[in-house]
Formats: C-alpha cells, sequence, structure tokens
C-alpha cells in the first residue's frame, strides 16, 4: 500500500487526458491503470497475454470495456524469448500508436518534433 500511495503522489492520473496508452508492465504503470479505469478515462492498454476463444477481462475492465473507456490489444507477434523483449516490444507498440495519433507519452517529449 506504500508503494501504491507512492506511485500516486510521484504519477498522478490527470483528470482529463485525450487517451493513455500504456502495456501496463509495470507495478506502478498497473497502479496508473487501475486509477484510470475508476475515473472512467479513456485508456488503450495493450497486453503480453493473447485474446483466447474464452478470455474476458476482469472485472473493472470487462465494465470499462463495455462503456466504451477501455480498448485492449493483444499483438499476437511478440518476441517471446523473454519477458524483457516482450515488454521492451509492447512499450514499442504504444510509443507507435502515439506516434500516428495525436497522443503524448507521458514523460516523455512531444514526438511529433523528432
Amino acid at each position: 500500500m506504500l508503494f501504491a500511495k507512492l506511485i500516486r503522489r510521484q504519477v498522478p492520473v490527470p483528470k482529463s487526458i485525450p487517451v493513455l496508452v500504456t502495456p501496463g508492465i509495470s507495478k506502478g504503470e498497473a497502479i496508473v491503470v487501475d486509477d484510470a479505469i475508476a475515473a472512467h478515462l479513456p485508456l488503450i492498454l495493450l497486453q503480453k497475454e493473447p485474446i483466447g476463444k474464452y478470455w474476458k477481462p476482469a472485472k473493472a475492465r470487462f465494465y470499462a470495456y463495455a462503456a466504451g473507456h477501455l480498448l485492449i490489444l493483444a499483438p499476437w507477434v511478440i518476441d517471446g524469448s523473454s519477458d524483457y523483449a516482450s515488454f521492451h516490444q509492447l512499450n514499442d507498440y504504444a510509443r507507435e500508436i502515439c506516434e500516428a495519433t495525436e497522443m503524448r507519452i507521458i514523460g516523455y517529449p512531444d514526438l511529433s518534433k523528432a
């Protein structure tokens, strides 16, 4: 709980954002994702696990998805040689989504000027 409090103090979820794009990999990112879902903010979540025939998101994510606040993407071409490689590839996908749109990555400079 102390970790969650520190993360919320250091990386507060904005009250309004165009769309948050993240793989939600780290514990800190997962806290931001949960807070964004609770605040009904728009979110694109990239996940490592494939979406199978009987897969469905957890309860809060299910309701956020049903309300149109959450889009879950599970890229099917991920370098599975290690978790490290997979996580970096998911971060690269998040960056590509932001670069291809008007979105910005929290903590990064304006990518359109790079």
